[in-house]
């Protein structure tokens, strides 16, 4: 069985950014808001976070890590071109 289920925490390992960038994703609308389990807990989709940067054409990877010749969008991160 899969995990569903992340925290910002968790995501910002699996993005390899920080969790400011998590929830500046949030504020920007590239990743889906996420769930309040309980109070001062909440839980983001795996899933749908991951079909919303696929559908936005993100690779998450910083700029300082990529090649030179890189495309990159106007938020500095590297886009995908396959």
């Amino acid at each position: 069985m899969t995990k569903k289920l992340a925290s910002d925490k968790e995501m910002a390992e699996r993005y390899s950014v920080s969790r400011c960038t998590i929830w500046r994703w949030v504020q920007k609308d590239i990743i889906p808001a996420p769930h309040q389990i309980s109070r001062g807990c909440t839980r983001f989709n795996i899933e749908k976070c991951d079909e919303r940067i696929n559908q936005c054409g993100f690779r998450p990877v910083r700029i300082r890590n990529c090649g030179p010749h890189a495309k990159r969008d106007g938020n500095g991160w590297e886009v995908a071109t396959t």
